[in-house]
């Protein structure tokens, strides 16, 4: 298991500490453990979530559609994502779609 952010994140992973309003927020691709992946979410506007995985390191090749969680203000939310096949790597997006700023609490992704 490995959960970030932490001294070994992957090079380039920047967790937001805030999203403008009407902008998403995109990891860029994370290589994966390739079994399943957990996100942790807590921000003070309502946001959408979004997971996408891929079956190669580069990710050009997404197993299936994103799946989308949607994160209320202020309430601390997890998505769980376990892949049938063995993915290679993910990526994920937050939009906030709100007018205001969305200051990011927590952001912890498990895998």
């Amino acid at each position: 298991m490995t959960a970030y952010p932490n001294a070994n994140s992957p090079v380039g992973l920047e967790i937001p500490a805030s999203i403008a309003a009407g902008v998403t927020y995109d990891s860029g691709i994370i290589v994966s453990r390739g079994v399943a992946v957990s996100v942790w979410v807590k921000a003070t506007q309502n946001l959408t979530l979004s997971i996408i995985q891929y079956a190669d390191y580069a990710g050009l090749i997404p197993i299936a559609a994103a799946t989308t969680q949607a994160i209320t203000a202020n309430t601390l939310t997890n998505k769980i994502v376990a892949s049938g096949p063995i993915f290679s790597a993910f990526k994920i997006t937050l939009a906030n779609a709100t007018g205001s700023v969305a200051t990011v609490n927590n952001l912890c992704i498990v895998q």
